[in-house]
């Protein structure tokens, strides 16, 4: 699973609802998942502020959501708050791996980017 940190979200990248699910399934898995739940957790990787970051960037930025994902709408509003030259696309009936679940759809838009 790819998390993205959020422009703005003090309290990090993920919901707290979230963080716990994903400390259940790493203390049920055990072993390396436990390890790397940890480790993101330890080093804040899960908790970066990237908005400094995103304000000076020139790069392109193109993110590519998913019709169903949960608050994908307000994650693109708020990349696009702190920097408005991000593009975004919503793939249609794909929510949280729209590379994955429609894959021809994923690489025509990242064809039109690029």
């Amino acid at each position: 699973m790819i998390f993205i940190p959020v422009p703005g979200n003090k309290s990090g990248a993920i919901p707290a609802t979230k963080w716990k699910h994903g400390a259940t399934i790493a203390r049920i898995r055990g072993g390396c998942y436990a390890k790397n739940v940890y480790a993101n957790k330890a080093s804040k990787y899960m908790n970066i502020d990237i908005t400094r970051g995103l304000k000076e960037i020139d790069n392109s930025l193109y993110i590519v959501e998913g019709e169903a994902e949960n608050n994908g709408e307000a994650i693109i509003e708020a990349y696009q708050n702190v920097n408005p030259s991000v593009e975004a696309v919503t793939i249609k009936e794909t929510k949280h791996f729209p590379h994955v679940e429609a894959p021809e759809q994923f690489l025509e838009q990242v064809g039109i980017f690029f």
